[in-house]
């Protein structure tokens, strides 16, 4: 199914692509980071219990990283919305709409 992306009405769709589009130097950087993943759970499983236990806490500690922030993120963010310091989308706050109308009677 082909869903037609235009910008604006002149212009002719764009449609989206199967695969997102990736550098060269972004593949062998994924490659290089699964081939040290798949290097250290091989030491792992062979018996060798440091490796395994140094990639356990590498990946706990960015896990752990990870849930944090977002965990903060959601807290700050309910704060903000309970205290009403959020301004929706084309809401005016009273002081905008003092604002304009001080700017209408000038006018």
């Amino acid at each position: 199914m082909e869903f037609p992306l235009t910008t604006d009405s002149n212009s002719e769709p764009l449609h989206e692509r199967l695969f997102p589009q990736l550098s060269l130097m972004f593949l062998i950087k994924l490659t290089a980071g699964f081939a040290v993943v798949m290097a250290l759970l091989q030491a792992g499983f062979s018996g060798n219990v440091f490796w395994a236990q140094v990639f356990a806490v590498i990946l706990a500690a960015t896990i752990g990283c990870f849930t944090l922030y977002a965990g903060l993120f959601c807290v700050a963010s309910a704060l903000a919305r309970l205290s009403g310091s959020i301004i929706e989308p084309f809401q005016q706050t009273d002081t905008m709409k003092a604002s304009a109308k001080q700017t209408e009677g000038t006018e």
